[in-house]
């Protein structure tokens, strides 16, 4: 069995001086999950498990 585990891409941690509990992605962090998204499809997943946070589903 492998075990592949995977972090977010780049949150917008900081709004306006003001943290932000659930942020999305940064235009980099977006750029970061597209790239993830090209090298993991080349992966032969049985399962995939993600938090329900928006910045690991939008990664």
């Amino acid at each position: 069995m492998e075990l592949l585990l995977l972090r977010h891409a780049q949150p917008l941690w900081i709004d306006n001086g003001l943290c932000v509990d659930n942020p999305p992605l940064t235009q980099l962090g977006l750029r970061q999950a597209e790239l993830l998204g090209k090298r993991m499809s080349r992966e032969h997943l049985d399962h995939i498990y993600v938090s329900p946070l928006l910045r690991t589903r939008q990664t």
